[in-house]
């Protein structure tokens, strides 16, 4: 597992306009007091695995990469009556959320294969973030309890 979140955090450190890449820990932007301990923007992803046992020492593995993208934006213009450049700016969101998507979509490194989206949401908050949600599934096996 550690493998595969560093290849997940190396990846999408090299989208531009990420300041931060982290473990979602389910409190840098959900849980916080005056103002949430995480630079802006950032992602924040978790992997979580289900598994089918093929060998008494090996499993397939069937993984769901939940990842975060989380802007923090002092105001939010998106009418139609909104300025172009205002709406571009409060959508920026948006734009770096398809580069990670980008970055991730087909992705694929030994021992995992292909990651493949199969949702994208925002997220309701009452907070002012804003964040994006996306999901992946991968596969892979795991075979280190024969090592």
């Amino acid at each position: 597992m550690t493998e595969i979140f560093k290849s997940i955090r190396d990846l999408i450190s090299t989208v531009p306009g990420i300041k931060w890449v982290d473990k979602d820990y389910g409190t840098q932007i959900d849980s916080y007091g005056d103002k949430p301990n995480v630079p802006f923007p950032c992602v924040l992803f978790k992997l979580s695995v289900s598994t089918e046992t093929i060998t008494r020492k090996t499993q397939m593995c069937t993984g769901t990469i939940t990842v975060r993208v989380a802007h923090n934006l002092a105001t939010v213009e998106t009418s139609a009556a909104a300025p172009d450049a205002s709406v571009d700016r409060s959508l920026e969101y948006e734009t770096l959320a398809q580069a990670v998507y980008a970055k991730l979509q087909g992705y694929t490194q030994t021992p995992f294969n292909n990651f493949d989206r199969f949702s994208y949401l925002d997220e309701s908050r009452g907070d002012g973030l804003s964040v994006k949600r996306m999901m992946f599934n991968i596969g892979f096996v795991d075979d280190s309890a024969s090592n």
